[in-house]
């Protein structure tokens, strides 16, 4: 949400935060504590703390998607807390897509997920809604590239098959 401040010098954030409820805006500054508070909270959701959190959110990223869009990214998933994949599941919901897509990675040669992370991949996978992609290794041509492109030049012959089998194609691992 942070991010959303500093795009247009905050004007991005601001215009979303005038178009939202007043229960939402005092959501955001809960979220974010230096945006000045609300003038009123006005009238709260029928729905507890968490979901009237999770709604204030949702409505900020729909207010900051208009007109174009919004793609919120989560990544590593497998290392999640249940309130992250509880809002996930709340704004990925079928009622809720529109303009703001949710992009999640999860790695999957990580340890074992964690059970709830688990069943949330489960039904992310079962909803229908979700698209899964899996990406596998880069070929040790596809590292050799990277690494010329961050060394500027050529790796040094002896260096190469340590930083492949140590990086086992993991574009990060290898930088």
């Amino acid at each position: 949400l942070d991010a959303l401040s500093r795009i247009g010098d905050g004007a991005l954030l601001a215009g979303a935060l005038a178009a939202i409820p007043p229960y939402a805006q005092a959501e955001a500054v809960r979220l974010l504590p230096h945006l000045p508070p609300p003038a009123a909270e006005g009238p709260q959701p029928g729905a507890g703390q968490r979901e009237r959190m999770f709604s204030g959110v949702a409505e900020l990223l729909a207010a900051s998607a208009r007109p174009g869009g919004l793609t919120v990214v989560i990544e590593d998933v497998h290392w999640a807390d249940g309130a992250t994949l509880d809002f996930l599941t709340f704004l990925t919901r079928a009622g809720r897509a529109g303009t703001v897509r949710v992009v999640a990675t999860v790695r999957s040669d990580e340890t074992p997920a964690e059970p709830g992370v688990s069943r949330w991949l489960a039904y992310a996978r079962g909803s229908g809604h979700a698209h899964e992609i899996r990406l596998d290794p880069l070929s040790r041509d596809a590292i050799a590239e990277q690494v010329a492109g961050l060394t500027g030049g050529q790796l040094a012959p002896e260096a190469w098959p340590g930083l492949y089998a140590r990086a086992e194609g993991n574009l990060f691992f290898t930088e």
